[in-house]
């Protein structure tokens, strides 16, 4: 898949740390991702995907925050939202317990597709969304014809 189209794909980062959110957007646009937002918590995330999600390719989402965390977010938007789009929690404790929690979430709407224990690498980030980018822009297509 050209980069072209991966670049144009709508990412939603969603952490409570304003500093994180900031420098992950930051750095996704230096690696070409044109259209990348950031909102604090759960509850935004939801509001944000209801009021955008057909141009939310990917959710970048902390498990850990205020008002909604980031599972019980993902668990409202797979009931709501069936416009094909990727998650990757960010999480600070091990992941084997999120794994066994949503192995096959949202199959047909809101695919969890990875998992990053903090600290990560901001490069290994970008490769997990372009691993991820181009199922999710297939599934769109599909779901068109």
């Amino acid at each position: 898949m050209q980069d072209d189209a991966l670049h144009d794909q709508g990412i939603l980062i969603v952490d409570d740390e304003e500093v994180i959110g900031w420098a992950i957007g930051e750095f996704l646009r230096k690696e070409g991702f044109r259209n990348v937002w950031h909102v604090t918590n759960g509850r935004e995330c939801v509001e944000f995907v209801r009021a955008n999600g057909a141009d939310v390719a990917m959710i970048v989402l902390d498990v850990s925050m205020p008002k909604l965390d980031g599972p019980a977010a993902v668990e409202i938007l797979a009931r709501e939202h069936g416009e094909a789009t990727g998650v990757i929690f960010m999480t600070g404790w091990p992941t084997q317990g999120l794994k066994e929690r949503w192995p096959t979430l949202g199959s047909d709407g809101i695919r969890v597709l990875d998992f990053l224990e903090k600290p990560f690498e901001m490069g290994d980030l970008a490769e997990r969304i372009r691993a991820g980018l181009p199922a999710i822009i297939e599934q769109r297509r599909v779901g068109e014809a």
